[in-house]
């Protein structure tokens, strides 16, 4: 039998890594971090429903390791995910989450925690990403969900010369 992954999404900065576990009411989760990798498994409700999720990612580069008194790893168990926090073990941006250029499906980006290397860490100025990268924000919303949206606009009911009602005609604007 196989054992489901749940969804993960994550973020980064130049020092850290981010990943929030779409997990709810999880039981114990058992999380271990080895310099390259990480493993996950808990109890709990995701996609599947209530059963075992569990997932390993070997990281694109190292996390650091724990010292005495040295935190390198940071989880906080909510009702309705996990979030983890790594320490990476250089301050750089990694180009990916993983090490293989192929991602799993169930890893997502987090746009509500996402940095770019240009952000220049000013946290006051908000930023629109549709503005800054047009083309980026579209592709990458196509390789998240297989599709781009697009505004659906019907037009109105008409009746033709023998007063036969036509049905609206949809009209999609990209």
């Amino acid at each position: 039998m196989v054992i489901p992954s749940p969804f993960v999404y994550w973020a980064q900065s130049s020092n850290s890594v981010s990943l929030k576990i779409d997990l709810r009411n999880a039981e114990t989760p058992n999380i271990e971090v080895l310099e390259n990798k990480i493993k996950f498994s808990a109890q709990g409700v995701g996609a599947h429903g209530i059963c075992k999720y569990e997932f390993s990612l070997d990281l694109f580069a190292p996390i650091r390791s724990s010292k005495e008194g040295d935190q390198c790893i940071n989880v906080k168990v909510y009702e309705n995910r996990i979030d983890v926090v790594l320490d990476k073990d250089e301050s750089v941006w990694w180009p990916r989450l993983t090490a293989q250029p192929q991602k799993p499906a169930w890893l997502k980006i987090n746009f509500d925690q996402w940095k770019s290397e240009d952000d220049g860490g000013s946290e006051e100025e908000t930023r629109d990403v549709m503005k800054d990268y047009p083309g980026m924000f579209d592709k990458l919303h196509k390789e998240e969900l297989g599709y781009r949206k697009g505004i659906l606009i019907f037009l109105s009911h008409r009746f033709d010369s023998t007063a036969k009602f036509i049905p609206p005609r949809p009209l999609l604007f990209l």
